[in-house]
């Protein structure tokens, strides 16, 4: 989580707790304390109603910011999977093909780690990665298997490759789209109404009343706060890391320097594609 959005997550529940308790001092210096309890009875059953629908609507929508997190992570780890085998696959290819294969594996990782990931920060994917997704299924493609060793291992690398472009393009569709802004004005506007409604109640003792709101105002601002840094996996304020983009470039790294294979690390110019789609979910 960076500093900023810990910057704003805190002014977020101070300023909402302020808030609710600036609204609370407004009510009790206005109404007479006897002419609020007047309104307990009607009051208390409304607010039992209205904060049980909340409920089960806060509950449900910060579930499902945590389930598409949780999915976002594995999409990002099914897709790196499917770069290390391809990697790994074509260790029993042609010294050329296999050296081909290794290092559009190796410029496909570098891509999506320097350059895809902060632009989707903005909600874009990145038309370096995907050149180099393109140029990767390119080698592939092209490959002429000599035996039927080198056919099943072929057909598992193209099995790989669309385990790679089908988690890539769910992807760059998670950081495109998020929490829809409607929800989330109805999850600020419910935690509204109901700190509202616990204005109709009063105590004798201001500060306990107080308290009390502060309390509830904290747990609804917490709430609220939840979805929102957890609805954008890939640009909200916690971000799907790309840890296991780094795991696949340490391992292909070392192994490349293994077998000598980074040293002159020149391979066959990729074909010319047109990147002039402003999504660029196909990489086929």
């Amino acid at each position: 989580m960076d500093p900023l959005s810990i910057i704003l997550v805190i002014l977020f529940i101070v300023g909402s707790t302020a808030l609710s308790l600036t609204g609370l001092w407004l009510v009790r210096k206005k109404v007479e304390l006897t002419v609020i309890r007047s309104y307990h009875e009607v009051a208390g059953y409304l607010l039992s109603v209205i904060g049980t629908l909340y409920a089960v609507l806060l509950g449900f929508i910060v579930v499902d910011s945590l389930s598409k997190f949780d999915q976002a992570r594995v999409l990002v780890e099914e897709e790196s999977n499917g770069v290390a085998n391809v990697f790994f696959l074509a260790d029993n290819f042609p010294e050329k093909e296999r050296h081909e294969i290794h290092i559009r594996c190796l410029r496909y990782v570098d891509a999506v780690i320097n350059k895809e990931w902060k632009s989707m920060r903005s909600g874009e994917p990145s038309r370096e990665a995907l050149y180099e997704l393109r140029a990767l299924w390119t080698t592939v493609s092209k490959f002429q298997p000599a035996n039927q060793n080198q056919t099943s291992l072929w057909e598992s690398m193209l099995a790989g490759m669309e385990t790679i472009a089908t988690n890539r393009r769910l992807r760059i569709i998670a950081a495109k789209f998020g929490l829809s802004p409607v929800m989330a004005a109805v999850l600020i506007i419910g935690a509204t109404i109901t700190i509202v409604f616990t204005y109709f109640f009063g105590l004798e003792k201001f500060k306990a009343q107080a308290v009390m709101t502060a309390l509830v105002s904290l747990t609804l601002s917490l709430n609220v706060c939840l979805v929102l840094l957890y609805g954008y996996p890939f640009r909200g304020g916690i971000d799907v890391p790309p840890s296991a983009f780094l795991f696949d470039r340490h391992i292909i790294r070392n192994e490349l320097k293994r077998h000598g294979e980074l040293d002159g690390a020149d391979v066959s110019p990729a074909p010319t594609f047109d990147l002039s789609d402003k999504f660029m979910l196909d990489p086929h």
